[in-house]
């Protein structure tokens, strides 16, 4: 019994980890400055990404982790145009984390 709540625990704070992750990097996004549509395009992307964790199940885990590569790619396609390189540079450091705990 205690192996099965030690397992259970630990994916509840797994899973409050990456939801805690997620939520921080919708707020920095929030407080960047972006063309129109870019902002609300970032942030669909993560919003999402919370829908599919609230799920938990390991096929959710893949497709966050695919709309977390394109939220990677859409900041890098942001980066030196219309978001500064530090600023690309930590949010893609934030996307890869939380991709690196859904792994």
């Amino acid at each position: 019994p205690t192996t099965v709540m030690h397992a259970l625990l630990a994916k509840q704070m797994h899973e409050a980890i990456v939801m805690d992750l997620l939520l921080d990097l919708i707020e920095r996004i929030d407080t960047l400055e972006f063309p129109p549509g870019a902002e609300t395009a970032l942030s669909m992307r993560l919003e999402n990404v919370v829908t599919f964790q609230t799920r938990a199940n390991l096929k959710s885990h893949v497709a966050s982790i695919n709309v977390l590569n394109g939220f990677i790619n859409a900041v890098d396609a942001l980066r030196g145009r219309r978001l500064l390189e530090e600023e690309a540079d930590k949010l893609i450091e934030e996307a890869t984390k939380i991709i690196s705990i859904l792994s």
